[in-house]
């Protein structure tokens, strides 16, 4: 991040409260919050419906699996998590007794927008097969395959910078460096905060003599960061 003070690059916090305000701020913490009250309000609504046999095992399941998502990263785990995603969603539906008629199009809302939930995870689990996958193929000197799998990536998931970065690594290698700075600024249109890019054009323009363009790209990932002048070194290894 732009005021990290140690020089390690952490992907998943140890707590998914924290890793949504790292990665969408306020916003992320609004959406968290939301979600948790809903949850909480259907868990008392399940209550006052009448003694049911699965209401506290549902209710245990999920406070359990949210205590432990707050401190490590269990939800990265289908076989820790999807259990609490079960029971959070057992807990949601309509409360025994309730016309269905009343509840029918918010049923339809949850249905909607479930749908769209697991359609935009089983996206980004693809683009980050895909990535992994090409990563392995050019550590193989597989650069062909390697190309076509980060550009299966970027079709995937075409907001994201993490393709764009790939593209511009791979053209690197191949010794096309104009190229790669053209997918940097796909990267950086999609991620204007993270310094590494900077550092990696200035590795880049140096590479390709350009040293003016790449004394200015460094001084700007210091703009960004104050890690960047520690880590260019490790960055041209």
């Amino acid at each position: 991040g732009a005021h990290a003070s140690i020089p390690m690059y952490v992907r998943n916090p140890h707590s998914l409260p924290m890793q949504q305000l790292a990665e969408l701020g306020a916003a992320g913490a609004l959406l968290l919050l939301g979600f948790l009250a809903a949850l909480g309000y259907a868990a008392v609504r399940r209550l006052r419906a009448g003694p049911l046999p699965d209401t506290g095992v549902l209710i245990g399941v999920a406070v359990a699996g949210g205590l432990a998502a707050t401190v490590d990263w269990t939800w990265q785990f289908p076989a820790c998590f999807a259990p609490v995603v079960v029971a959070a969603a057992l807990l949601m539906a309509a409360a025994p007794g309730r016309a269905v008629g009343r509840s029918a199009p918010a049923a339809a809302l949850v249905a909607i927008l479930g749908v769209a939930s697991i359609a935009a995870a089983g996206a980004l689990a693809l683009g980050e097969l895909r990535l992994e996958q090409s990563r392995s193929a050019a550590a193989e000197g597989r650069i062909e395959t390697s190309f076509e799998r980060a550009r299966q990536a970027n079709e995937v998931l075409p907001f994201a910078s993490k393709p764009y970065l790939q593209l511009a690594l791979l053209e690197e290698l191949e010794e096309d460096y104009g190229q790669a700075l053209d997918y940097l600024d796909d990267a950086r249109e999609r991620d204007e905060g993270d310094w590494r890019l900077a550092l990696l054009e200035s590795r880049i323009r140096l590479l390709s003599g350009d040293d003016p363009g790449s004394q200015a790209a460094y001084e700007r990932a210091g703009r960004f960061s104050p890690l960047a002048a520690r880590l260019r070194d490790e960055v041209d290894d």
